[in-house]
């Protein structure tokens, strides 16, 4: 026997039915579509219920994903709330210092929670204009381009792969990847097109001058900006 609206609430806390969350309409349609007899557990719903909220309101706003957050920080069943906070963390509009005031103890969220931080501190230099070249050469390979910046006491290095195949759009490198420090290697970061031309940007600002490096610099800018346009 399929389960009512009225059972169906109840697996819900009064904090699920706040301002733009569960209503009236999302519970018909967990009972509608999900209410099946041998399927009676409570954060199985709750968990419909957040993929449903979540996909109908993506890209999310700030304030979305910190009700969500609070949700699952909230949430009684721990495996619940691990996925929920998971989830959350890993959708790209999530901002590190949304993601840096959680208090989750999984390793798994503490990773995605660096990771974030991570991620925002390299998606675009900032200031833009005060960065200074320390070194960027070209490696053996034949293409492949490494430079590291410097804005003040903060390093970040940059790679720019070459393909062993040209892409479809006859492009001879792959994505850029930044990293923070002076080691390019780990490539902990692959920068969206956008972001590329901003780091395109501060290499040329940063390479002033007839050193090898300034050139290789501005060579590496130079297929930035290209496909960038």
């Amino acid at each position: 026997m399929s389960l009512t609206t009225a059972e169906i609430s109840q697996f819900f806390s009064p904090d699920w039915f706040g301002p733009g969350l569960v209503d009236d309409l999302l519970i018909a349609h967990l009972r509608d579509n999900f209410s099946e007899a041998d399927d009676r557990s409570p954060e199985h719903y709750r968990w419909r219920a957040f993929t449903l909220l979540l996909k109908q309101r993506r890209p999310a706003a700030e304030p979305q994903l910190r009700q969500l957050l609070h949700l699952a920080a909230i949430d009684t069943d721990p495996s619940l709330r691990d996925s929920m906070a998971i989830t959350l963390l890993s959708t790209p509009e999530c901002p590190a210092s949304l993601a840096s005031g959680t208090g989750f103890d999984d390793p798994r969220i503490q990773s995605l929670v660096r990771a974030r931080v991570e991620r925002e501190s390299l998606s675009r230099p900032i200031p833009e204009g005060d960065w200074s070249l320390v070194t960027a050469d070209i490696c053996r390979d034949g293409g492949t381009y490494e430079a590291t910046v410097r804005c003040s006491t903060k390093l970040v290095s940059l790679l720019l792969p070459v393909l062993s195949q040209p892409s479809p759009d006859g492009g001879r490198h792959g994505g850029l990847f930044a990293t923070n420090g002076s080691d390019p290697t780990p490539m902990t970061f692959l920068s969206t097109r956008e972001e590329e031309r901003g780091w395109a940007r501060a290499l040329c600002a940063a390479s002033g001058g007839t050193t090898e490096s300034a050139e290789r610099a501005r060579e590496m800018a130079a297929i930035l900006y290209q496909r960038a346009g």
